[in-house]
């Protein structure tokens, strides 16, 4: 009997497992890349610092397709995407894109400025806020990152790290590469 009962709680923890990476893969696949191409709402204003005090704000884009990363120097998976994000401003920069990062660390620019020189950033970083979180849809986790085309829309949101080509086919679709 005992072996009976171990065999039938095997197969339910089994089934329990499976149901829940079902579900994780789930809700993982459509929550974390969500396709915002049906409404395209315009992506919020702001009028942020940069790492160097200088105020930049969206508008000043206009007209460019835009990756906005909201990331932190003590993120290890905004860290893991950062060498993706300055092949992509290297790479497409020329055509009409931009990277823009905005820092959600607590120490601002004194912990940027250097990180950002430590590890060869070369697209704008900018200071978040908590204003900045809550216009974009006050999101849980980082990195987040919103895909803009020219226009001002947003056209497609990123929770979680992304590959390079992930963001690399988005990006030159809204380029109009493809």
């Amino acid at each position: 009997m005992s072996n009976r009962i171990a065999k039938i709680l095997s197969l339910l923890a089994v089934a329990a497992l499976l149901a829940i990476l079902v579900i994780y893969h789930r809700d993982r696949s459509s929550a974390t890349t969500a396709t915002i191409a049906g409404d395209m709402r315009p992506a919020p204003e702001f009028n942020l610092p940069d790492i160097h005090g200088n105020n930049v704000a969206l508008s000043q884009f206009r007209g460019k397709v835009v990756l906005l990363n909201f990331w932190a120097t003590w993120c290890p998976p905004c860290r893991k995407e950062i060498p993706d994000l300055i092949e992509l401003h290297n790479q497409y920069g020329g055509q009409g894109f931009a990277v823009l990062g905005i820092s959600l660390d607590e120490d601002g620019a004194r912990a940027v400025r250097p990180f950002a020189a430590e590890h060869g950033i070369n697209y704008p970083l900018l200071l978040g806020n908590e204003k900045v979180v809550a216009d974009y849809g006050n999101f849980l986790g980082i990195p987040t990152s919103f895909l803009i085309d020219r226009g001002g829309r947003i056209v497609k949101s990123y929770e979680g790290a992304r590959p390079k080509n992930m963001f690399e086919a988005d990006i030159r679709q809204a380029l109009g590469a493809e």
